[in-house]
């Protein structure tokens, strides 16, 4: 009985423990550190200033700099599916301020539900520590009060010392340096803090008392950039607090607490290591640990901060698809700049300019081989799921049908790894050919899948024909099926999403790649043939570009020809599609070497608007060998079908499809691990 009572005791416990982990919250177990044993709660949600990405940084630096516990909290759409910091209504994860020892806010005129409420105000109540950035004096409103006595919109004013009172200085125009108040010069919360520069304007401040502590003033400069002078004149005279400690009074009047603001705060802001210091080093303060000397604020994960302002588009966000995963240790998602933005000559950006995919390519582990004796594999597009798991979707067919079969016979399965890189395992067939009349009745091939608005779209060729290889191959069209898990069911359609018109594409069309366009919408490239050429091979093969509005389409042609070679008839084929930094990318299999000058091989294009693409400055990403991590090169007669799996905006393995003869008896995928980065600096 007492085996038994402890085992039900454990099982009890683990089932608490999954009930309270929220995964609308991104936690962060702190290492060895000062701040062992004490937890920071961060709360993000606001439209212009991009606390969903400076907050999870600060987060990293709080756990793995200084030990502290951390959990950030942001805003999400509707269902939960994905974070939108435009929905104002979209706060979840409050509970976590429970045994929260500081709460640092970021928000911007959130309307909290009675349940998110109950949360802060039960913090308040206890009079524990706040700090407040940027939007933070306007950080609530709505109707809804924090117990009795604190309405929504008062936070600021009450809880930090003040509350939304206009732009100091020109909006996007003028820039903020900081100025110790020399009062104060030698508050611990200015420990190792050097002068503090930032592309936001110095905000207004009306209604400090003498009873706050004005640690910072702001210098209003004359641009945005942080070698840029303090303007003169009545700007500056005097200049505005932008630092400063505040003692409130508990909503339930009860307690006294103690506050730290900043009205900088921008994403941007925090590039500079001298703001991320001040915030260290207040959050040490309030927690009453020793203020280090100079506090260690290196970014865990590369930083590359948004430029500040709105994004209207209604779909913005649901195409971003941001979760807390994306923010995951070793996680670094490069969200982009609202239109229009300036550029700034001292910003931190990943220098894609120098992007060199070869050097990604790493040594291939023997389980990252995807090999089954009784069929034909080809290519492969894997997603993660919210299983935790890696899903891949391929093409087979029975090996004892000869390779051209896949033209005829090709199924499309699926397959699931703990890993990206194996070993896998088959699961189902999750695209049969339909048979009948359908236009994919009797072949399903080269698959590739996107995660879009919190569903599955598995993008295939499809065919129908008499059994003949040509007449196959030039009934080729593009669909797409559509599921809530990557196991299915699978939505289908009657008919495909992108068929055959006319010229350049009124032969056969196949290979498709897509992708969400950062302006909303989506984006495809797509294999074509014409009737120009001699039947039955027609051509020449050709890549053209199709636009949408949703991933199920429909895909409007736009007939805009890419990855073309003038003179040669079939230079190029199965792209595949990503973006990252400020720009379009896409690898392509080039035949004979006609962009990188080394044979067969797999090419890097780049594009700035998905329609207009050129050869990147390093276009070459692999011969035809595979590198096997302790088994040295193997040469192998293909290697194409590249697909890339992509997390956060980070490609972390390069997917192919693979043949070790020219008989291609035998092809399997192979998974080609990549590291972090692939510029050269």
């Amino acid at each position: 009985m007492l085996k038994q009572g402890i085992t039900l005791t454990i099982l009890f416990s683990m089932v608490i423990s999954a009930l309270a982990a929220d995964p609308h919250v991104l936690s962060f177990k702190g290492t060895d550190g000062p701040g062992n044993g004490k937890k920071i709660v961060l709360l993000s949600g606001d439209e212009e200033y991009r606390t969903e990405e400076s907050l999870p940084m600060l987060a990293k630096i709080f756990s793995r700099r200084h030990g502290f516990d951390t959990s950030v909290v942001f805003s999400w759409d509707e269902s939960g599916r994905y974070i939108d910091p435009n929905n104002q209504h979209g706060i979840r994860g409050l509970a976590a301020l429970g045994d929260a020892d500081l709460l640092i806010v970021g928000t911007r005129f959130r309307n909290l539900s009675e349940h998110e409420a109950k949360q802060l105000s039960n913090y308040l109540n206890a009079g524990k520590p706040v700090i407040g950035i940027r939007t933070s004096t306007h950080a609530f409103r709505g109707k809804g009060k924090f117990g009795e006595n604190l309405p929504y919109d008062a936070f600021g004013l009450k809880i930090l010392g003040e509350k939304w009172a206009g732009h100091h200085g020109a909006h996007k125009k003028q820039g903020t340096r900081s100025v110790v108040e020399t009062a104060n010069a030698g508050h611990p919360i200015l420990s190792g803090v050097e002068e503090i520069t930032g592309p936001t304007d110095v905000y207004g401040v009306a209604n400090l008392t003498p009873a706050d502590t004005i640690l910072l003033r702001g210098a209003v400069t004359e641009t945005l950039e942080p070698d840029s002078k303090p303007v003169s004149g009545k700007a500056n005279e005097p200049m505005m607090p932008i630092a400063w400690l505040h003692t409130y009074t508990s909503p339930d009047n009860t307690t006294k607490g103690n506050s730290f603001c900043t009205t900088m705060g921008a994403s941007i802001d925090f590039a500079d290591p001298d703001l991320r210091r001040l915030i260290v080093n207040a959050a040490y303060h309030l927690t009453g640990l020793k203020v280090p000397a100079d506090a260690a604020v290196e970014p865990v994960d590369p930083y590359y901060p948004a430029f500040y302002g709105f994004f209207k588009g209604q779909d913005h966000w649901k195409n971003q698809n941001l979760t807390t995963e994306s923010f995951a240790l070793g996680s670094s998602p490069t969200i982009p700049d609202p239109e229009p933005s300036p550029a700034l000559k001292h910003r931190p950006r990943p220098d894609l300019k120098e992007y060199n995919f070869q050097s990604l390519l790493s040594p291939v582990p023997p389980t990252a081989k995807f090999y089954d004796p009784e069929y034909e594999i080809w290519g492969g597009s894997a997603v993660k799921g919210d299983d935790g798991k890696y899903h891949m979707f391929y093409s087979r067919w029975l090996r004892k049908l000869t390779h051209e079969a896949w033209v005829t016979h090709s199924e499309i399965a699926h397959a699931v790894s703990d890993t990206p890189f194996g070993p896998w395992k088959h699961s189902d067939v999750s695209l049969p050919p339909r048979g009948g009349k359908f236009w994919d009745a009797n072949c399903t091939h080269n698959p590739t899948i996107m995660r879009a608005e919190g569903r599955y779209y598995l993008y295939y060729m499809g065919n129908r024909g008499d059994g003949t290889y040509w007449d196959h191959r030039n009934n080729q069209c593009i669909g797409v099926a559509v599921a809530d898990s990557p196991f299915g069911p699978w939505t289908r359609f009657d008919e495909p999403v992108i068929n055959i018109s006319e010229a350049p594409d009124a032969l056969m069309i196949a290979n498709p790649t897509v992708i969400p366009r950062p302006e909303g919408g989506y984006l495809m490239i797509y294999k074509a043939a014409s009737l120009k050429g001699e039947l039955p091979k027609g051509g020449p093969v050709i890549h053209l570009v199709a636009t949408a509005d949703t991933p199920a389409g429909p895909f409007k042609k736009t007939y805009k020809e890419v990855f073309g070679k003038e003179g040669v008839h079939f230079p190029a084929e199965d792209p595949y599609m990503w973006y990252a930094g400020d720009r379009y990318w896409a690898i392509v299999k080039d035949f004979q070497g006609n962009f990188t000058k080394k044979g067969t091989s797999l090419a890097l294009f780049e594009s700035k608007d998905g329609f207009t693409w050129k050869t990147a400055k390093h276009p070459f990403v692999s011969s035809l060998e595979i590198h096997w991590k302790d088994q040295g090169v193997q040469k192998v007669s293909a290697l194409e079908r590249p697909q890339l799996l992509v997390e956060n905006g980070v490609p972390i393995a390069l997917f192919c499809a693979a043949a070790e003869n020219k008989e291609r008896v035998g092809t399997f995928n192979v998974q080609i691990p990549l590291k972090a980065s692939g510029t050269d600096r």
